[in-house]
């Protein structure tokens, strides 16, 4: 047949094939190698940049105040305010919750930050008891070294007291673990 000169499938054959499959096999380990050291370093440089990444700042402010409801309530309220929050310390972010005499319990979503001995964490109220406070806009201002806090909540989303803005200042504590 033409084209098929010099083929047989003699005993010539098998030592061909051997040798083929032989390079064929080193070739797929060295890849293998090649792959597995390519894994190797990646695994390295990545914990490594891990062990260099920022320290992590944490913040935990409590307090506790009380301010005057104007009409329809026209009450004294009294209102307890715990946040916690962390990451980079020009990128916080966390949760709180402040609950109110009135029976009304908020829960917060924050972001802010801390600088030196004090923080700003701002957020908005993700979930309440009552449904004209949901969206309604929150700020903490805290300093540790004197421990004044000051909530700021508005304005309001809705109800009664849409759009109105309440500071209330807190006294209570603030710790800020900046390393």
């Amino acid at each position: 047949m033409k084209g098929m000169k010099n083929f047989s499938v003699g005993a010539g054959t098998a030592p061909q094939l051997h040798g083929q499959l032989r390079r064929v096999m080193t070739l797929r380990w060295k890849l293998t190698r090649a792959l597995l050291a390519s894994l190797l370093v990646l695994t390295f440089l990545s914990v490594a940049e891990t062990s260099h990444a920022e320290p992590l700042t944490t913040v935990n402010v409590q307090g506790s105040g009380s301010f005057h409801l104007p009409a329809p309530c026209n009450c004294h309220v009294g209102i307890i305010l715990e946040a916690q929050a962390s990451g980079d310390a020009t990128a916080l972010h966390g949760a709180g919750v402040n609950r109110a005499t009135t029976g009304s319990v908020n829960r917060w979503e924050f972001v802010g930050s801390a600088d030196g001995t004090g923080v700003e964490l701002s957020g908005v109220v993700e979930a309440s008891t009552a449904w004209y406070l949901v969206g309604s806009r929150g700020l903490v201002t805290a300093d540790e070294a004197t421990e004044e806090i000051t909530f700021t909540l508005g304005p309001i989303a809705g109800g009664p007291f849409r759009g109105m803005i309440f500071q209330i200042p807190l006294s209570g504590t603030v710790r800020i673990n900046n390393p």
